[in-house]
């Protein structure tokens, strides 16, 4: 699944992603925090910001602010009047694979995060050549091809209710490269290929994971949804606290009989809402 928000340029959300990691590697296996970020994104290596490498707090907090992460030259100017610092694209794996990743053994664990990890680049690399856009001309009337994304990717295990939750926020810096300069993104353009970015995600994930754990199987369980078979229901939906608040939510909004209705897209507007 990948749902997409804004990230302001507020002090406490630019912080967030970077106070979720783990002070060390004792932390992170005593489940203190989580792994640290890492760069991702064509425009990040035209950067020379080489994919993989750790994201650091000081580049990251630059970055933002629409300087080089590594010598703070501007790359593109912001004002009091750019309120979006970036594109926040969240994807997460389907529930069996959190839980699998939460209490399987090592060996699978680990091929689960690569196979995740290896499903988000291909997403990734179908917005960059899809949605990659920015807007030039009178009133942006002309839609300009980027030079691809300048992005830190943070891989969480855990929904903000505790929940085991494979999921990585790739946080897309609002700029890109075209015609020499660095402007702000078209975010409707990524908006507009949202679901198709999701199903890249999620066909990607199966195969990844059939490659490395050939035993694994996939049941249908909604439109372009599949669970890894073998996981009981009442497993899956024990650990979906996350996923009962915002139903919770829903059925206060709009009442119980219409938020059985709702379309994914509704259903993830409200799951944002109450972050």
């Amino acid at each position: 699944m990948l749902t997409i928000g804004k990230l302001g340029a507020s002090p406490g959300q630019l912080e967030y992603y970077e106070r979720q990691v783990a002070a060390g590697a004792e932390d992170y296996y005593a489940a203190r925090g989580e792994a640290p970020g890492v760069w991702l994104g064509a425009g990040a290596e035209r950067l020379g910001l080489a994919a993989g490498v750790r994201v650091e707090r000081e580049g990251f907090i630059a970055l933002m602010r629409g300087c080089h992460p590594a010598d703070g030259s501007v790359l593109r100017s912001m004002t009091k009047a750019s309120t979006v610092a970036a594109v926040d694209l969240t994807f997460s794996a389907p529930k069996s694979v959190s839980v699998l990743f939460a209490v399987a053994g090592g060996d699978i664990s680990g091929a689960l995060v690569e196979a995740h990890e290896r499903a988000v680049a291909s997403a990734i690399e179908f917005l960059e050549r899809e949605a990659c856009r920015t807007r030039r001309g009178r009133g942006g009337a002309e839609r300009v091809n980027g030079e691809g994304f300048v992005a830190a990717a943070y891989r969480h295990r855990l929904s903000r209710a505790g929940d085991p939750q494979l999921h990585t926020h790739v946080v897309v810096a609002n700029l890109t490269r075209a015609d020499g300069r660095f402007t702000a993104l078209d975010a409707h353009t990524l908006y507009e290929h949202k679901s198709a970015a999701g199903a890249v995600y999620r066909a990607a994930l199966r195969a990844e994971v059939r490659e490395r754990l050939p035993w694994a199987s996939w049941q249908r369980v909604g439109r372009g949804l599949f669970e890894i078979g073998g996981v009981p229901d009442d497993v899956l939906r024990h650990f979906s606290q996350r996923r009962a608040e915002i139903e919770e939510r829903a059925a206060e909004l709009v009442g119980a009989d219409v938020a059985r209705s709702l379309s994914r897209e509704r259903m993830q507007g409200i799951a944002l809402a109450t972050r």
